[in-house]
């Protein structure tokens, strides 16, 4: 969204001066239409992203603090000066500061939000500008509160998920090449000739390869990760492509996303923003291009004057459970209590369907590393079994 000021008159003839966040100006000129002012004069506002390494960490803290302290009826300048005064984090400190210099100057608690976008993102600036137009400000950031509670508790239960896999196949593959580029090539001359057949002589082969090539692989996954970072959307495209290909994988990536998609437009409709600024601010944080690609249909099918579930008609992946129940929402009025259900099941949906893969994929790298290190294991001592290198030795 864009930050602009501006100049309108009422209907009695008096000027009004003052500011606002909104997507574009025909869409500033209905609002102040709406509250019966007419548009005289606009300018935009440059805003810069002052991040300046604000604590993520801090994000959900500060808005528990906030909601409590306007929730027992403190005014907001003076809940933020006591959360700065609480903040540990100097960037923190500094960041609340300079919303409480905004403050003092008129403007409005959104609009001071702008800066930081990449830590209160569009969709908590949407909700905030939102809860001061409706007056109750306090009832947004408790809304907020429970959101950021429910994507932590979520965060937390995928890491403890992916933890222990994660951690199992890292160990393996150290324990793997630490075989083969340090363990074989001490003991390959020690063995000599007796390793030139053979499965023994396969992975004494293979060792060899991987230190012969040692040099040459560092760099290729230096520059690999260079080209990952500067092409990470083109890549990341791609990758989504062949996970669609992949019914499983396209089932969760599809779940996941509609679970944080209808929690998104449960959360701004239950705030007061109109449908299609909703889908927008969606759609700005969707992370996969087949989200993006779905939202800009709808935000165009709805500029068009059709609902919402007609976008919805001829996308093959989606569940029919979605269409349907979203055009029920519009039918009987209900689009965001069905969006906050919807949110809860495909959530509860994704979370089983990960479980049950995780919960196969844990004995299964168990069973493949371990038989792969016993496999390696097994060809460097087998020599050991020959009558001829033990007359030898």
């Amino acid at each position: 969204m864009i930050s602009y000021s501006y100049r309108a008159v009422t209907s009695e003839g008096k000027q009004v001066r003052g500011s606002c966040m909104i997507e574009t100006s025909q869409l500033l000129k209905k609002r102040l239409r709406s509250q019966g002012l007419i548009l005289t004069s606009y300018r935009k506002k440059e805003t810069k992203s002052l991040k300046k390494n604000l604590p993520r960490k801090e994000k959900l803290p500060f808005v528990l603090s906030l909601s409590q302290l306007l929730s027992a009826g403190l005014p907001l300048v003076d809940s933020m000066e006591l959360l700065k005064n609480q903040q540990q984090s100097a960037s923190m400190r500094e960041a609340i500061n300079a919303c409480l210099g905004q403050l003092k100057e008129g403007r409005s608690f959104s609009d001071s939000l702008i800066g930081y976008r990449d830590f209160f993102d569009e969709r908590f600036i949407a909700m905030i500008e939102s809860g001061e137009q409706s007056g109750d400000l306090s009832q947004a950031v408790v809304s907020l509160l429970k959101t950021l509670e429910r994507e932590e508790a979520k965060k937390k239960k995928l890491f403890s998920l992916f933890f222990y896999p994660a951690l199992l196949l890292t160990f393996s593959l150290v324990v793997i090449l630490v075989v083969f580029l340090v363990i074989i090539p001490s003991l390959e001359e020690l063995f000599g000739g007796h390793m030139r057949a053979g499965f023994s002589g396969f992975i004494f082969r293979i060792s060899r390869l991987m230190c012969k090539t040692l040099p040459f692989i560092a760099p290729f996954f230096l520059i690999s990760g260079g080209l990952l970072i500067i092409k990470r959307k083109a890549i990341r495209i791609l990758l989504e492509k062949g996970a669609f290909k992949i019914p499983p994988i396209r089932t969760l990536i599809v779940d996941n996303s509609l679970a944080e998609l209808c929690l998104t437009l449960s959360l701004l409709l239950k705030g007061g923003v109109p449908l299609l600024q909703s889908l927008i601010l969606a759609e700005k944080r969707s992370y996969f291009y087949w989200q993006k690609k779905l939202l800009s249909s709808a935000i165009i099918t709805i500029q068009e004057g059709r609902s919402f579930s007609s976008s919805l008609e001829n996308t093959n992946y989606l569940p029919p459970l979605f269409a349907k129940m979203i055009a029920a929402g519009e039918d009987t009025g209900t689009f965001q209590e069905v969006a906050l259900k919807l949110a809860i099941y495909f959530e509860e949906t994704s979370q089983k369907r990960l479980e049950t893969i995780m919960t196969i994929a844990q004995p299964l790298i168990l069973i493949i590393m371990g038989a792969l290190i016993a496999s390696i294991m097994l060809a460097v001592l087998l020599p050991l079994s020959d009558p001829q290198f033990m007359l030898q030795g």
